[in-house]
C-alpha cells in the first residue's frame, strides 16, 4: 500500500466522518420543524451556499486530475448532495434569495454529472476551470464562514447550528491537507488552499460557537438540545 493510498483512505474514511456531521446539521433541522420552530434559525444561506459549491468544485477537480480521483469525487458528492438538503430546508422558510441558490445548485449538480459521464473528454478544460473555481470558491468560504460566525456573535446564541458538522469537516480538511502531500503539492496546491481555509473558519466557529454556548439560558449547545429531543 502506497502513501497515497493510506492518505486517500483516511481521507475517504475524514469524508465519511463528516457526511454524518452533516446529516446531524440536517437532522437539526428537521427536529426543529417538527416541533414547530424556525427549523433554519440563525443558519448562514451564503455559508451553507458556499459550502455547497466547495463540494462541488472538489468533486469537479477530482473528475479531472489524471487518473479520476475517485478518493476526491464519490465522497465529495453525497456531501453536496447533504448540504443541498439543508439548502431545500432554507427555501422552504425563506425568500427568493434561498430559492434562487437552491435553483442554482441544483443545475450546477446536473452540469457534474454530465462531466462525469463525459469522462476524459473533458479533462484538460475541466481541470482549469476546477481550479479556478475552487481558488474562487476559497474566498467565498472565508467570507461565508465569517458572516456565520458574525451572525452568531451579533445574536449571542447559538440557534439552529450543529456543532458536530463543523468538528468532523475540521477533521476531514485536515486529512485533506496530508492527501494533497501524498498527491503532490504540484497537483493538490488548489485544494490544499481550499482545505486551509476552510480548515481555518472551522477552528474560529468552533471558539466562537463554544463560548456562546457556554452563556446560553440553557447551559447546553444546540446540537445537545436537540439530541435530547430525538
Amino acid at each position: 500500500m502506497t502513501f497515497l493510498d493510506m492518505a486517500g483512505g483516511l481521507n475517504s474514511l475524514m469524508i465519511v466522518a463528516s457526511l454524518y456531521g452533516i446529516w446531524a446539521q440536517l437532522r437539526t433541522v428537521l427536529q426543529r420543524r417538527a416541533r414547530g420552530e424556525t427549523a433554519t434559525d440563525l443558519l448562514s444561506l451564503n455559508q451553507f451556499s458556499v459550502s455547497y459549491f466547495a463540494y462541488w468544485s472538489f468533486f469537479l477537480y477530482g473528475l479531472s486530475v489524471t487518473p479520476i480521483n475517485h478518493y476526491l469525487v464519490w465522497p465529495r458528492l453525497a456531501a453536496a448532495l447533504l448540504v443541498l438538503g439543508i439548502l431545500l430546508q432554507m427555501a422552504r422558510e425563506r425568500g427568493r434569495a434561498a430559492k434562487g441558490v437552491c435553483t442554482l445548485a441544483l443545475l450546477s449538480l446536473g452540469l457534474g454529472l454530465a462531466v462525469a459521464t463525459l469522462g476524459p473528454q473533458l479533462q484538460d478544460s475541466g481541470r482549469w476551470l476546477a481550479t479556478v473555481l475552487i481558488l474562487g470558491i476559497s474566498l467565498m468560504l472565508a467570507q461565508g464562514y465569517g458572516h456565520q460566525i458574525l451572525l452568531m456573535w451579533r445574536k449571542k446564541r447559538t440557534g439552529a447550528i450543529n456543532v458536530r458538522m463543523s468538528q468532523w469537516i475540521l477533521a476531514m480538511d485536515l486529512s485533506t491537507l496530508l492527501l494533497v502531500t501524498a498527491m503532490g503539492w504540484q497537483n493538490g496546491w488548489p485544494l490544499a488552499v481550499l482545505a486551509f481555509t476552510s480548515a481555518l473558519t472551522k477552528v474560529i466557529l468552533l471558539c466562537v460557537y463554544r463560548y456562546l454556548a457556554a452563556d446560553e439560558p440553557t447551559g447546553r449547545s444546540g446540537s445537545q438540545a436537540d439530541e435530547a429531543h430525538p
